[in-house]
């Protein structure tokens, strides 16, 4: 016997509240990988596993998806109307919804995480935590190995337009005229080469510990300078 379509004799708007956009119901199933990183019966190194997996599905969810729905609120009037759907509706639905989620992944992460490596003397160091010894380290890591692929771009309106690579990280700067408190700010990126070295450096510690610093820390540190 075939099933009747619940929805053939219902108005449009009420249509409306039976149906989920796909990408809202995307969202829903990364949320539940997210959720195995809280669940505390997973062990630890899987809970951590499963927040990468939440982060790269939700990077290809933005490169594709997020992207084609940006590029639909810019069409014309005569182009939406030939749409079912509110692009911009969808587009801030959509925002909304990860805007929450980043909020609860950096607290599985910060509260729950970081606190339990911690218990198994793995240490991740803010560059604010260093000693001496790892201050050194880093610094010369960072001659080493990264000045080549560590160069800031300036953004300058109508001028500068720089070309971002797909799946790249960057690192946002406001750049100041030194000793000048009232000198105006210019903003410049600054590639992150999570494609050539490891996102995580392993830094020196006492026998047993393991401490380790974010290839963006080392950026950020040395920056400050």
């Amino acid at each position: 016997m075939k099933e009747k379509d619940f929805t053939q004799d219902l108005t449009e708007s009420e249509e409306q509240q039976y149906l989920v956009d796909r990408d809202v119901s995307w969202l829903s199933f990364n949320y539940r990988v997210l959720q195995e990183a809280l669940d505390e019966s997973v062990p630890l190194l899987e809970r951590l596993k499963f927040l990468a997996i939440y982060s790269s599905n939700l990077d290809e969810f933005f490169r594709v998806r997020v992207s084609n729905h940006r590029n639909l609120v810019r069409v014309g009037k005569k182009t939406k109307r030939k749409l079912e759907y509110d692009p911009e509706e969808v587009l801030n639905r959509v925002l909304e919804i990860v805007n929450e989620q980043q909020e609860e992944f950096s607290r599985i992460f910060a509260s729950q995480l970081i606190p339990e490596l911690e218990l198994q003397n793995i240490n991740l160091l803010h560059y604010s935590d260093l000693n001496d010894e790892q201050v050194e380290y880093v610094t010369t890591y960072f001659n080493d190995k990264m000045l080549p692929f560590v160069q800031p771009v300036l953004l300058v309106r109508k001028k500068i337009r720089p070309f971002l690579n797909n799946a790249a990280l960057y690192l946002t700067m406001i750049l100041r005229t030194k000793g000048q408190r009232r000198s105006r700010n210019q903003y410049a990126i600054v590639k992150i080469p999570s494609d050539h070295l490891p996102r995580y450096i392993e830094l020196p510690a006492p026998e047993g510990q393991h401490d380790l610093i974010m290839l963006d820390d080392v950026v950020r540190y040395m920056a400050s300078w």
